[in-house]
């Protein structure tokens, strides 16, 4: 269990892992892996990075973060997860990765629909409101509508008047 504590002074128990296992295991599948946790200021919590080491005289690589696809730390550190990720990632494996044009489509579509279904959505609610027509689409008071009786009542009148 992981507890992370919340800017409301919330302790929440996740599952997860310690930092210690998730190194051993990335270390196990990869020995140059390592796992670097990093304090954000921006999220209030630790972000977990894995690098791969190159050696003394060269920088290390960045693999992968433990993050979701919109950027955001996940609340605890899983060990699956993580290397199910780096996994995904490592090039000298046959896992497929998602052709990032191919998700923006996806995406696209996806949204393109929502916005169709709630376009429908609002125009069947339009027609439904507007079926009895003896209501207005916007609230009107009973004095607005005694205001504008007395004045059509004036304009006729004045229509008849030659």
């Amino acid at each position: 269990m992981v507890f992370t504590n919340r800017p409301s002074g919330l302790v929440v128990a996740c599952e997860g892992s310690d930092e210690a296992a998730t190194a051993a295991a990335l270390r196990e599948y990869d020995p140059d892996l390592r796992l670097v946790p990093q304090d954000s200021d921006a999220y209030g919590r630790r972000i977990y990075k894995v690098y791969r080491y190159q050696g003394s005289e060269r920088p290390s690589v960045f693999v992968c973060a433990w993050l979701d696809e919109f950027g955001n730390p996940f609340d605890g550190l899983s060990v699956t997860g993580l290397l199910d990720m780096v996994k995904r990632l490592d090039r000298n494996t046959r896992s497929e990765v998602v052709d990032p044009d191919v998700k923006n489509a996806r995406m696209i579509a996806e949204k393109r629909k929502d916005f169709e279904y709630e376009l429908d959505e609002m125009a069947r609610m339009y027609d439904e409101h507007m079926l009895d027509r003896k209501r207005s689409p916007l609230f009107r008071s009973k004095n607005l509508q005694a205001a504008r009786n007395r004045v059509r009542a004036r304009t006729k009148t004045n229509e008849l008047k030659p």
